[in-house]
């Protein structure tokens, strides 16, 4: 009986010490997309409800660990917008963010911090330009999906407003 035993507990520590949850070969290596433009759609953000961006990269240095972006964007408000009675939109106007970013970090995980202003207007007569800035993370995976998530507080109506954004895109 202490035998068999013995044998159950060798076989089982042998089996245990076999299991692995992934080999190395299943593990793709991440190799930086080629792209230098990503266009994506953000809610919240800059564009304080959401909006249609596109960004360059303007410089990238060698090793992709350090980018310059600049961006542009198009959000339209059909409705009138008013959200803890400090962030507003009129109905059918108009925001459009321009921002340039500093993008740090190697692979596909990256920090950004950046600034910038945004125009919101209703009839491009009367119009409202207020500073921007962005704090925030961004991953570029290898099939070039761009997924953001920033704070980018700003400042309207001599009032500081703390606001978040979330952004789904490609790299091209």
């Amino acid at each position: 009986m202490l035998r068999l035993k013995f044998t159950i507990f060798i076989l089982f520590f042998w089996g245990v010490n076999n299991l692995q949850a992934q080999t190395d070969e299943e593990v793709i290596p991440y190799v930086e997309p080629r792209g230098t433009s990503n266009w994506f759609i953000e809610f919240g953000g800059a564009a304080l409800l959401w909006s249609a961006n596109y960004e360059k990269y303007l410089y990238r240095n060698y090793n992709h660990s350090f980018t310059l972006t600049g961006r542009i964007g198009f959000g339209y408000c059909p409705i009138e917008y008013r959200l803890l009675n400090s962030v507003y939109l009129d109905q059918n106007s108009v925001a459009m963010p321009f921002t340039s970013s500093i993008v740090l970090g190697k692979g596909k995980e990256k920090l950004e911090i950046g600034a910038g202003y945004t125009l919101a207007t209703k009839n491009f007569i009367d119009r409202d330009v207020f500073p921007t800035a962005i704090f925030g993370f961004r991953v570029v995976d290898n099939n070039k999906a761009l997924l953001k998530i920033a704070y980018s507080p700003f400042f309207r109506d001599e009032k500081f407003i703390n606001w978040f954004g979330a952004s789904l895109g490609r790299n091209f």
